[in-house]
C-alpha cells in the first residue's frame, strides 16, 4: 500500500525568503531537474506552479519516500544508477529501484518552530540532493553530492505546502 502526503514545494534552504529557489522540472524532457525562483500562477489565483509542485509517497514503512512530480507522475531519480558524487538528479518513470527513493532527514528547525529544514539523503548511493556548484542563480542543476555536514545550506531544503489554486 501507498501513502501520499499533500502536495509540497522543495525550496533551497540557502535561497532568501523573498526570491524563493525550488525545485523545478526541467524545460526540455530527458534534462537534469533544475532549481528555479517560484512562481505562483496568477491565473490560477495564487497558485504554485506544477513544475514544481511534488508529492512524497511511501510505499515501505522505514521512512523511504519517492518524490513524485504532481505534474507527470514521474519520479525523482538519480540518473544512471550510481554511487558516483555529482550525477544528476533526473524525472524518470518509477521502476521501484533505490536510485528512486529518499530518505528525509530533518537538520534544523528555526526558533518560531515554522522552518524545518532538511537533507534530502539517496536510498541508494546515500549522498544528498545538492545544487551544483554552489549555485544561487535560475536553472542551476541539482545533482546528488558528499553531504558535507550541514555547512553547506545548497545541501539543505525547506519542505512547504504547495499554494493549490480555487478547484485543486
Amino acid at each position: 500500500m501507498e501513502y501520499g502526503f499533500g502536495t509540497w514545494v522543495i525550496i533551497s534552504a540557502a535561497s532568501p525568503a523573498t526570491s524563493q529557489q525550488v525545485l523545478t522540472l526541467p524545460d526540455e524532457q530527458g534534462m537534469p531537474i533544475q532549481q528555479k525562483l517560484r512562481v505562483l500562477q496568477v491565473s490560477k489565483a495564487g497558485s504554485d506552479s506544477a513544475l514544481q509542485e511534488w508529492q512524497f509517497v511511501s510505499d515501505d514503512p522505514t521512512g523511504v519516500f519517492k518524490i513524485v512530480s504532481v505534474l507527470t507522475g514521474n519520479v525523482l531519480s538519480v540518473h544512471s544508477p550510481t554511487h558516483d558524487e555529482h550525477a544528476l538528479i533526473v524525472l524518470a518513470p518509477d521502476q521501484g529501484t533505490p536510485n528512486q527513493r529518499w530518505v528525509l532527514r530533518l537538520t534544523d528547525v528555526d526558533a518560531s518552530r515554522s522552518d524545518f529544514v532538511f537533507v534530502i539523503r539517496s536510498a541508494g548511493s546515500g549522498l544528498v540532493l545538492s545544487v551544483r556548484d554552489d549555485s544561487t542563480e535560475d536553472h542551476a542543476v541539482i545533482e546528488q553530492d558528499i553531504w558535507q555536514g550541514g555547512r553547506e545550506k545548497l545541501q539543505q531544503w525547506k519542505i512547504e505546502p504547495a499554494v493549490l489554486g480555487p478547484g485543486d
